[in-house]
This record gives structure tokens, C-alpha cells and sequence, in this order.
């Protein structure tokens, strides 16, 4: 029994160290693209993202959800250039990103929230003006 401890306690140690680290779910700067419907006979000379943003640990299937809400179609990833921030990597790849980051979108019920309220508002308004 004495000797199966250490025994254990070197393959729980391996186990740990087998362990991946956070960087490597780590997938870089992503673009949200817009899908597009139509074909055009030219290419553009740079492709204008929705969003961007740098996508640590395992963020990346919540910016694909983000980014279909927005309207996008692919959401494609660059490593990040040492030294140049994601906007520069993406914009070496040709594509451009938004100068600021767009207002969040309301979800079904924050926007059955808002109509709730703008209804009450309006029935208690409709009522004292009757009074």
C-alpha cells in the first residue's frame, strides 16, 4: 500500500502537467464578415467587418453567436502580429474593421421589456388625461 502512493502521486502530477494551458484554446483576432447574397463582378479591395475583436480561451463560439445576430455569415481568425493590435492584423489581410465598437443589440426580451413599459406609459397617460 505504502508504495502505491507515490505511485499516484506522480501520475496525478503528470496528469497535471498534461493539462493544456488557457493560450492554447487561445484563436486569435477574429472579423465578423457580413454574408453576402449577390455576386459582384469585382472584388473588393478590402472587406469591411461587423466586428472584431481578439478571441481568448474558448470565446470563440459566443463571437460566431454575436456575430450571426449581426447579420454575418463567416467569422474568420488571424494570429495575432506580435507588437500590432488586431485591427492592424486584420487590415494586413485586407480586412477593415469598425472604428468603434457597435451599440449592443437587444435581445427579444429587453425589447418585450421596452414595449411593456412604452404600453403602461401610454395607458397611464391616456388615463389621466381622461380624468
Amino acid at each position: 500500500m505504502r508504495r502505491s502512493v507515490p505511485t499516484v502521486i506522480a501520475l496525478v502530477a503528470l496528469a497535471g502537467l498534461a493539462r493544456p494551458a488557457a493560450a492554447a484554446f487561445s484563436t486569435g483576432c477574429c472579423a465578423c464578415l457580413p454574408s453576402h447574397g449577390g455576386q459582384t463582378s469585382q472584388l473588393p479591395s478590402e472587406t469591411q467587418a461587423l466586428a472584431c475583436e481578439l478571441i481568448t480561451g474558448t470565446g470563440y463560439p459566443a463571437f460566431v453567436t454575436r456575430c450571426q445576430g449581426l447579420g454575418g455569415g463567416e467569422a474568420p481568425c488571424l494570429n495575432p502580429t506580435p507588437g500590432a493590435s488586431c485591427t492592424a492584423t486584420l487590415a494586413s489581410e485586407g480586412i477593415g474593421c469598425p472604428a468603434a465598437a457597435g451599440a449592443p443589440a437587444a435581445g427579444v426580451w429587453g425589447l418585450t421589456a421596452i414595449a411593456m413599459l412604452l404600453a403602461a406609459l401610454g395607458i397611464r397617460a391616456a388615463h389621466r388625461r381622461a380624468h
